[in-house]
């Protein structure tokens, strides 16, 4: 059975572009296949031929986006900060230079938060892979001799990565689409996810 990589690369590149352009507009469920091979200049026939379904394209589109998006980081950050919590604000500030400079993609990702049934599963085997490098990210290669004496390393980066968690969370419910049209939004969450991560390294009581 023919499938995404048996096309030649000019036509396969055009036809991902248009459907990451489609999704990113009109998200998956309002998304015209119509639409995408207008845009790509090919036949509805060709696309169901080499994909079978919306659903088979939009997944690898987010394939391709979540592959692309790794590897321009490790791009962007090949020597991630030694201390945790600059590391993390390190990450944060890359996902907003995101934001500005490639919207679209940033559109894109938006949407997948708000994916349909059908497709649920995909997403979470994605996200899961997504997750297993992002955890790495945040704790290989960590300098902790500035922990206080007496804490375990350990324990120190496992509550950190539970607050980094809960935080995407509460994130996960703000983000939208229309937020990259809002630079401001997305600085405003970047400077209290900084707020979030001092109260970490600081701590929020005083020594009695």
């Amino acid at each position: 059975m023919a499938g995404p990589k048996d096309l030649p690369p000019d036509k396969r590149e055009r036809i991902m572009r248009a459907a990451l352009e489609e999704f990113a507009e009109r998200g998956y469920e309002m998304a015209s296949t119509n639409a995408i091979t207008a845009r790509a200049g090919i036949s509805k026939g060709l696309l169901f031929h080499y994909f079978g379904s919306k659903k088979n394209l939009y997944v690898q589109v987010l394939r391709e986006m979540v592959a692309r998006e790794i590897e321009r980081f490790r791009r962007a950050a090949p020597e991630p900060h030694p201390d945790i919590v600059e590391r993390l604000l390190q990450i944060s500030l890359y996902k907003q230079k995101l934001v500005r400079e490639d919207p679209v993609a940033t559109r894109f990702l938006a949407t997948v938060l708000q994916a349909p049934e059908e497709i649920k599963p995909e997403v979470a085997r994605l996200f899961r892979e997504v997750e297993g490098f992002s955890a790495r990210t945040r704790t290989e290669g960590l300098d902790t001799s500035r922990f206080r004496p007496g804490i375990d390393p350990a324990k120190a980066i496992t509550l950190i990565n539970v607050c980094v968690e809960g935080l995407r969370s509460v994130y996960a419910r703000r983000v939208t689409p229309e937020m990259t049209d809002d630079p401001e939004a997305v600085e405003a969450m970047a400077q209290e996810t900084r707020e979030y991560l001092d109260m970490l390294k600081f701590g929020i009581y005083r020594r009695e």
